[in-house]
C-alpha cells in the first residue's frame, strides 16, 4: 500500500519537486495566469506564505501547498503538485490531506480566494469537492487568457491574528493581479496592484 502523508514544509522540499517536475497542467496554469516559470511559481509562492506544507508520497514530495494572507481577512490557497498527486491507489487520500488544511485555513482567514485556468480540469474539481465556489472571472491572465475565480467563505478568524474580516461575499474583488505572483506586469512581492494582493495559483 502506498503511504500517504502531510507534514510541514522543510527547506529543500521546493528543490525535490522541481527536480521530480510539476504537472503539466500546472506549468500551463502558472504561465497562464501569471506568466512564471515553475521554479518561480513554486519560490514566490513559499516566500508569500502565511502556511506551506509538503505531501509525499511513499516519501517522495507529490506536492507542495500553501496559503498567504491578503487584505480583508482574505487568504490566497494554493497548490502544486507532482503527477504523482494523480496516482489512482493515492489520489483520494491525497486530496482529503489537502481538504483538511483547507478546511483549517477558511477559518485562519475567514475567506479563500484565488484564480485557476478554466483548462486545468483536475483542479477545478478539487476545488470543487473542498466546497469552494467557482465564476467566471472578469480578470485576465497575464496573456488575457480567461480565467476562473474561486473563494470559500469560513468562521470569523480568531481574535489578535491581525486579520481583517471581508463582506464581499461571492463577489470578485477590485483591482489586483491574476494571481498575485510578481510578475513582469505587476512586479514586486505578492504581485500587489491597487489596493489587493493574491499571491499564488492552484
Amino acid at each position: 500500500m502506498l503511504r500517504v502523508d502531510v507534514r510541514p514544509f522543510t527547506p529543500g522540499d521546493d528543490a525535490e519537486l522541481l527536480e521530480r517536475g510539476l504537472r503539466p497542467c500546472d506549468i500551463r496554469e502558472a504561465m497562464k495566469v501569471a506568466g512564471l516559470s515553475p521554479a518561480r511559481a513554486v519560490g514566490i509562492s513559499i516566500i508569500n506564505s502565511d502556511f506551506v506544507d509538503t505531501v509525499r508520497l511513499d516519501g517522495k514530495v507529490a506536492a507542495l501547498l500553501g496559503a498567504g494572507g491578503g487584505w480583508g481577512g482574505i487568504g490566497i490557497p494554493w497548490l502544486l503538485a507532482h503527477q504523482d498527486f494523480e496516482h489512482p491507489a493515492a489520489a483520494v487520500p491525497m486530496a482529503r490531506l489537502v481538504r483538511r488544511r483547507m478546511d483549517r485555513w477558511v477559518n485562519v482567514y475567514g475567506r479563500l480566494e484565488n484564480y485557476a485556468d478554466p483548462e486545468h480540469a483536475a483542479a477545478l474539481r478539487l476545488l470543487t469537492w473542498m466546497g469552494f465556489r467557482l465564476m467566471p472571472s472578469k480578470i485576465k491572465g497575464a496573456f488575457g487568457d480567461e480565467l476562473v475565480y474561486f473563494w470559500r467563505a469560513g468562521c470569523a478568524p480568531a481574535e489578535g491574528r491581525g486579520i481583517r474580516q471581508n463582506g464581499n461575499q461571492g463577489k470578485e474583488p477590485g483591482i489586483h493581479s491574476p494571481a498575485g505572483f510578481a510578475s513582469a506586469k505587476h512586479p514586486g512581492p505578492i504581485g500587489r496592484v491597487a489596493q489587493d494582493a493574491r499571491p499564488a495559483v492552484i
